[in-house]
């Protein structure tokens, strides 16, 4: 129950993502020059624009969930259907898309009219070309070539003569010549010999076929974004050996005895070539179809928007007014350093006291600690907050909790704690509130400490804050920042940021220890020690880790209990208690949701897994993670700018 738990939160806690990208995805589409067009001339504009209409408008109420399905089932359900639906507006797109092509196609051989009606039926035939059939039946197995541990048997059958001399008549039950569209696919029958799926032979995805629809549902893959997407990022994979060689030097397999089971079948006509595609356009049709998924988008977003009330944490996307999305850190900081100590940092405390005593008189000196979640960079700044030499270098000394949750008010308000209350309270303007702190700081020496700043404070809001410590007299005032992002730390730093690393092992077993048994120096019972000591080493060197995990050991003193924590092999457990999981999740919910699809998909592979950034970067773009969105740069490099966004934040 609890890993059937923790797989529903995960699945949740991506549905946001995945929703928004979708949205994103479809809204690209139609915004080619060429397919709008088309879609005019085709008589869907209102159709199209009443379904554009309504994706915005999704983006905007799902805009307001950050992190909230999580934990609630009605509002991941309606989420879910959002990601179901819009899955279904996208496949209608890339027919759009596909119906585009095949026009352009009828321009080029004369045909000059546009499908507009239900009338038009578009067919591309030609003469069937016989060649006698040589093979005798046979049923081998291939392997066609599939990434490692993918592999899938698959039955090849050849064609055989219909009659004795005549080698031209096709093959019993094979009357209706196959559409050319086969060739880009491999057949997946079901135990009775039926066709229920065909994969393509670029990219590897599977479709659904079904009946007449069948060949259409085919060309339509083959000319989707995705498609092309994989076969350029491929190419590779389009170079298959064709199926008669691939069978003369196979080696059969055993099938096994499942005999429902879908298995590939590629059924190769060497008697008949044709490229026959029968493919109607019905826009009466297709017209209903774009109307019914907007009316049933909008459906779905009024539940969502029903769950998010319930919530009270949304008054209506389309209400106009503005209100913080930030997802909240429940873990306010103060400058009290709770733990009473600080491992392993001596180092870094002892660089940053040296630093702020090298500062420039005349000057304020932004000096940034980074580091992912949890390693410790609000314990540090607690560690040289208190620290009374430093207390002794500074007239005043400032402690003030950003978070994602920004707000140049609330924050120059918290600064003011220094003053008097009754020289600020009731003043409701920035401008006068920076005055009366410019006062009462001015020929003063400040420790500032702002602490969790994210990639939201720009430079500009930056100085407007920092703005009455900078006068003439600034006196040698120190700006102590933490911050996840390494790019913040370089942009507002005036010298190199600490940058936070893993606690050396001995150092996080002694916080451990101190956790779990409430002593560093407590010995134990030497099969708790061993265990301990496995644990310690499996954290990576992650502060918060270790407490997370030393309050779950204090739990139980028993060797069983502490075992399960040692095979917690996914961290189940120590999501379940918080700490850690809490901490990077919080990092994720701030993801664009481009990158929450491109770091979802990290999650296939295995830990540890080392990859080249080229190599993950061309995987992104051939499932369509990566938006051409900027003119002068290659999807590589817009694919590289991504990555290089997630390494940033520690992820």
């Amino acid at each position: 129950m609890e890993e059937e738990a923790l797989r529903e939160a995960m699945e949740d806690a991506f549905l946001e993502g995945a929703v928004q990208w979708r949205a994103d995805t479809i809204l690209q589409t139609l915004r080619m020059d060429k397919l709008d067009a088309w879609i005019r001339g085709a008589g869907l504009a209102d159709d199209i624009e009443a379904l554009k209409f309504e994706i915005d408008e999704v983006m905007a109420t799902v805009s307001y969930v950050k992190g909230r399905a999580v934990g609630n089932r009605r509002l991941a359900r309606s989420l879910a259907a959002l990601k179901q639906k819009l899955n279904d507006a996208d496949d209608a797109v890339d027919e759009l898309d596909y119906y585009r092509l095949q026009h352009q196609v009828e321009l080029e051989g004369g045909q000059t009219s546009l499908p507009s009606s239900s009338n038009t039926h578009n067919h591309y035939t030609s003469d069937a070309v016989t060649q006698p059939c040589t093979a005798a039946r046979t049923t081998t197995a291939v392997t066609l070539q599939e990434p490692e541990g993918m592999h899938e048997a698959a039955r090849v059958e050849h064609g055989t003569c219909a009659g004795d001399g005549d080698n031209t008549l096709p093959r019993r039950g094979r009357g209706k010549k196959r559409s050319k569209a086969w060739d880009d696919f491999v057949d997946i029958k079901d135990g009775n010999g039926k066709t229920v799926q065909a994969e393509c032979r670029h990219c590897r995805k599977r479709v659904q076929y079904k009946g007449a629809q069948g060949p259409r549902v085919l060309t339509t893959h083959v000319k989707s974004t995705y498609c092309k997407n994989m076969r350029e990022a491929h190419p590779q994979l389009q170079s298959h050996p064709s199926i008669n060689e691939a069978a003369e030097n196979a080696t059969p397999v055993a099938a096994g005895n499942s005999s429902n089971r879908p298995r590939m079948v590629t059924n190769q006509e060497p008697t008949e070539i044709t490229t026959a595609i029968a493919h109607p356009w019905d826009k009466d049709e297709f017209s209903s179809r774009i109307q019914k998924t907007t009316h049933q988008l909008k459906g779905i977003r009024g539940d969502v928007t029903k769950d998010l009330n319930m919530l009270g944490s949304h008054s209506g996307a389309s209400s106009g007014h503005h209100q913080s999305t930030a997802a909240s850190d429940p873990r306010q900081r103060t400058s009290s350093l709770l733990q009473g100590k600080v491992y392993g940092r001596d180092e870094e405390k002892n660089s940053i006291i040296n630093r702020m005593r090298a500062g420039k008189s005349d000057s304020v000196t932004v000096l940034p600690i980074v580091g992912i979640g949890g390693t410790g960079k609000t314990a540090l700044a607690q560690f040289v907050y208190n620290d009374l030499k430093v207390q002794n270098q500074f007239d005043h000394s400032i402690w003030v909790w950003v978070s994602n949750s920004f707000d140049e008010m609330r924050i120059t308000r918290e600064m003011l704690d220094i003053v008097p209350r009754e020289k600020h309270e009731g003043l409701c303007s920035l401008d006068k509130l920076q005055q009366v702190l410019k006062t009462h700081t001015e020929s003063k020496r400040v420790l500032l400490v702002l602490d969790d700043v994210w990639d939201d404070m720009n430079d500009c809001i930056f100085n407007l804050i920092l703005a009455p410590f900078k006068s003439n007299n600034a006196n040698g005032s120190v700006i102590l920042v933490t911050t996840r992002y390494i790019s913040v730390a370089k942009r507002i730093g005036t010298t190199e940021p600490v940058v936070l690393g893993a606690l050396e092992d001995d150092d996080l077993w002694l916080l451990l220890k101190a956790r779990a048994f409430r002593d560093e120096n407590y010995e134990g019972p030497r099969n708790l020690t061993s265990i301990g000591w496995k644990i310690a080493r499996k954290l990576k060197g992650n502060p918060l880790a270790a407490v997370t995990a030393g309050e779950l050991l204090r739990v139980d003193f028993t060797v069983d209990h502490w075992i399960k924590i040692l095979k917690d092999e996914d961290g189940k457990l120590l999501g379940q208690s918080g700490g850690i999981m809490s901490s990077l999740k919080l990092s994720y919910d701030q993801l664009p949701y481009h990158l929450h699809q491109c770091f979802s998909y990290c999650s296939i592979f295995p830990d540890s897994y080392k990859f080249l950034g080229e190599e993950l970067v061309r995987i992104w773009i051939s499932q369509g993670f990566v938006k051409q969105n900027h003119p002068s740069k290659t999807l590589e490099e817009i694919g590289m700018d991504y990555l290089a966004e997630l390494v940033d934040l520690g992820l």
